[in-house]
Parts: C-alpha cells; structure tokens; sequence
C-alpha cells in the first residue's frame, strides 16, 4: 500500500543536557517563566491519561487528516530516543494511538507522546509506564486511508508547535517552548524556582503571601 506524505526527516533538537535540565521542572513554573501573558500551554482539556504521567523531549509533530493515523505510524519510525510525539487529530474523539504503538514506541525510546483527538488502551500504557497525555480516550479506532505530514509546523491543543521545540507535560498541562528560546527560558526557570525556595523559607518563618507579592493591606468599609 502506497501513502503520500509530507516528510521531513531530520530536524534540530535541542541538546540532550538542556532536556534533562526541564525534565525536573514543573509546567506551572516553565509557563510563568516564559510570562504569563504568552501563549505556550495547550489547551488544559489535554489531559494525562493516567495520575503522575511526566515527559519532556523534542517534538517529532504528526499532521493526521481527521480520523486517519497513517501518518502517525510512519512518524514513530523516524523519532529518535528521548523525542515526544506531537499529534493533531484534528480535536476528534478517534483513538489515533494504542496499546501496540506505545509498545512499539516505548522499545524504541519514545520520551511519551501527545495528541489532540482520541487514544486507547490506557492499562497498557499504565503498564508500560508510558507517558500519553490526550484530549479524549475512546474505544472508536482509525482508519488508515489517508496522508499526513511529519515533522512540519502543527496546531495541536491551540498552540503552534514546530519540530524541535521542547515540549514538557506533567499533571498540570502541556507547555511548549519554542527550540531557539530554550536556553534562555531554562535561566528564567532557575531564577524563578530560586525565588520560590526564598518565598517557601519566608513562609515558614511567619510571612504571608500578601506580603511576599506586595499586595499592600486589606481595606474594609
């Protein structure tokens, strides 16, 4: 059987060393880091499939037609070990990723993988201690009739997300940061988690929250 896609096989990543440094970061700290006000997290109904799923890795991103994992198949065959799939199933409730694929893509070194549609078979990921994070989970399977793209710009979960940038997911969500900007953001990080371990010090020796931001006295009438 002969498909069409679009793909692009080598793409930049960033360094293995700055993963490992995100992977011990929360979410809630990398997108405040980056400014509240900017755009970097999906959509919060993207949710872990399971309780203390964690991932951080570069994106391999799949353009799947509605419905159809052709793509996504052919997209696990090109991931190196420590990427994070990045799927958009066009937000549909069909299970565009299995239990057969998160074996295949566990024994091949698959950081965990994301998808904004459907995925299945949630005990054997929970097995196979394999990180998924997903819109919907649901029986309802894919077909396979249709190209794809791999490894091209991608929305998924209402965030733009280009092949190579770091994606990190824990209970809290999904966060994106864009390859180029990693470094930069990894120093805010730090900063800010420095900030956080002075502020939980303060907050064990009396202080309160409204003191430590600043938020001036309480007025009543």
């Amino acid at each position: 059987m002969l498909f069409r896609l679009t793909v692009v096989r080598t793409i930049e990543r960033p360094s293995r060393s700055l993963v490992k440094s995100y992977s011990a970061i929360s979410v809630p700290t990398i997108h405040e880091s980056m400014g509240k006000e900017t755009k970097n997290l999906m959509d919060p109904a993207i949710r872990p499939v399971d309780i203390g799923m964690r991932m951080a890795g570069p994106a391999v991103t799949v353009d799947c037609p509605p419905g159809d994992s052709t793509a996504l198949h052919f997209a696990m065959t090109l991931c190196l070990p420590g990427d994070v799939l990045v799927v958009n199933g066009s937000g549909r409730p069909v299970a565009l990723f299995g239990g057969i694929m998160a074996a295949q893509a566990n024994r091949s070194g698959v950081a965990g993988i994301v998808v904004d549609g459907g995925v299945r078979d949630v005990g054997d990921f929970r097995r196979l201690g394999f990180p998924c994070f997903a819109r919907f989970i649901t029986a309802q399977g894919a077909v396979k009739k249709k190209m794809g793209d791999i490894n091209v710009p991608i929305v998924c979960g209402g965030l733009t997300v280009n092949p190579g940038d770091l994606v990190v997911a824990d209970e809290d969500g999904v966060v994106v940061v864009p390859r180029l900007k990693a470094a930069e953001v990894l120093e805010a990080c730090r900063k800010r988690i420095a900030i956080e371990k002075r502020n939980v010090r303060l907050i064990e020796k009396g202080a309160t929250t409204v003191e430590l931001l600043g938020l001036g006295k309480l007025r009543t009438e």
